[in-house]
């Protein structure tokens, strides 16, 4: 043997020595794990139907109390919009902040259900809009001049066109016209504190910018928005699920005649697995915010990580992203996945251990649908009581639900055990989950108009 191969072969059992070592923490050589040792780990991630329902049982209870001000465990806040006709039309400016991109849309509404987005421009802040710790959304007039700069490209002049306005934010509304801050959604908590009305801003910005024929009209959140323009288009849609960063149900709540937007992800009665302690554990804003931590793709990276560690039996896994954390686990090729788990978590993985391991990611995001859905049967039983559901769309939206294979299935499935009786076992509930593209925007192009119709269209929007 030359020195060439002899040190390289020296230098494959020093470094299968070191990964045995992390394994064992000691110098007693390592034994394969089980096959069946994964099972342990994901089991706990898989919800049964009582467990289900149980879940519905108690958001729609607590839903209802909060409807009737008895209590603030499931907080939601008020669009003061109603569910558009279907026969709005017009032609509409939208913007969308999702906290590092600005969007600005051109939206024509005609009126028989349908739409089209007729021009469309995105930029990328050079500061986010929210940091860690920041108790409301950075929008200084910077960003807003920059924002009406957008609009103006978009709008191609100072032609008259009603606005609207939609934010990945939890917010105070004033009216559906406006809004100041109640804290940064997809931060997940911060205490509350009041800001200017952020519309009344921007048509401040507009107007620096010679666009003054542009009015900021409606302002909502992504939740809103998403039904606005889910029930546009389809009439037998009343929810909207929003499962991305934040975790957030939009409903036409017939009580109050509007939309509200619940924070499902504030909710707080769950059980919890102990990795999901963990994780809540080592957040900024612990024992707050828990459903959204086993729900939204800010955390989901977070209890896969965790639970490598255990499976690994090691302190440390490098973070990734709940983005990469999905691409890993629906590689097709099993050398491919192995190689890409390996430069990610930057450690030799085994081929008996790929599919263990997507195994366990597959079921973290399988209970995040799983509860998602659950949340939505819970508004819908709040609606229907102990009567039947009617058939209907919900509205999803999301990049969990929308990049996840497999999410909208699984949610179908909740519909199913969660809304059949013992005499209907095995029917179909009606209930369907419907992806939906490009919701915010078309939303709030729909909340204009809605507010041009309130308004007796006495403002005129350019066609």
């Amino acid at each position: 043997m030359n020195v060439n191969n002899l040190q390289k072969s020296m230098k494959f059992v020093y470094f299968v020595i070191q990964y045995k070592k992390e394994k064992r923490g000691s110098d007693v050589l390592m034994e394969f794990r089980s096959p069946e040792d994964w099972k342990k780990i994901a089991q706990h991630f898989y919800y049964t139907d009582i467990q289900l329902q149980r879940v519905v049982q108690r958001f729609s209870g607590h839903l209802s109390l909060a409807v009737h001000n008895q209590n603030n465990r499931l907080p939601f806040s008020k669009s003061y919009l109603p569910l558009p006709t279907g026969r709005e039309n017009g032609v509409f400016l939208a913007v969308e902040f999702d906290g590092h991109k600005v969007r600005v849309f051109r939206v024509r509404l005609w009126g028989r259900r349908g739409y089209v987005i007729e021009k469309k421009i995105s930029q990328t802040l050079s500061v986010a809009l929210c940091t860690e710790g920041s108790p409301e959304p950075l929008i200084t007039d910077a960003v807003l001049d920059c924002v009406a700069a957008l609009i103006g490209t978009v709008a191609g002049g100072n032609y008259a066109y009603l606005l609207g306005h939609t934010f990945s934010f939890s917010v105070h509304y004033e009216r559906s016209g406006d809004w100041r801050w109640r804290h940064w959604a997809r931060k997940i908590g911060g205490r509350k504190k009041a800001g200017r009305a952020i519309n009344a801003r921007l048509y401040q910005a507009l107007t620096r910018q010679g666009l003054e024929n542009i009015r900021p009209a409606a302002i909502l959140d992504d939740a809103a928005a998403t039904l606005l323009s889910a029930a546009y288009t389809y009439d037998n849609t009343r929810l909207a699920v929003i499962c991305g960063h934040g975790f957030d149900i939009g409903y036409f709540e017939p009580l109050l005649k509007m939309i509200l937007t619940v924070h499902a992800g504030d909710y707080n009665e769950v059980e919890r697995t102990s990795w999901d302690w963990e994780v809540d554990a080592a957040s900024g804003n612990p024992g707050r915010n828990l459903f959204g931590k086993m729900v939204s793709s800010a955390y989901l990276s977070k209890i896969y990580q965790r639970t490598l560690c255990s499976y690994f039996d090691t302190e440390t896994i490098p973070s990734f992203s709940t983005r990469a954390m999905n691409e890993v686990i629906s590689t097709e090729y099993s050398r491919n996945g192995r190689m890409d788990m390996s430069r990610m978590w930057n450690r030799i993985i085994l081929p008996d251990d790929v599919n263990p391991l997507r195994s366990i990611g597959a079921a973290i995001f399988v209970r995040a649908a799983q509860l998602a859905g659950a949340a939505a049967w819970g508004i819908l039983r709040h609606l229907y009581g102990k009567a039947d559901v009617p058939a209907q769309n919900v509205a999803v939206a999301g990049g969990i639900m929308g990049r996840v294979r497999g999410s909208l299935g699984m949610m179908e499935d909740v519909f199913r055990v969660c809304g059949e009786e013992p005499s209907t076992c095995g029917q179909e509930s009606g209930v369907v989950p419907q992806l939906i593209q490009d919701g915010a925007a078309v939303g709030a192009a729909v909340a204009a108009a809605l507010s041009q119709s309130a308004a007796g269209a006495q403002y005129q929007t350019s066609g």
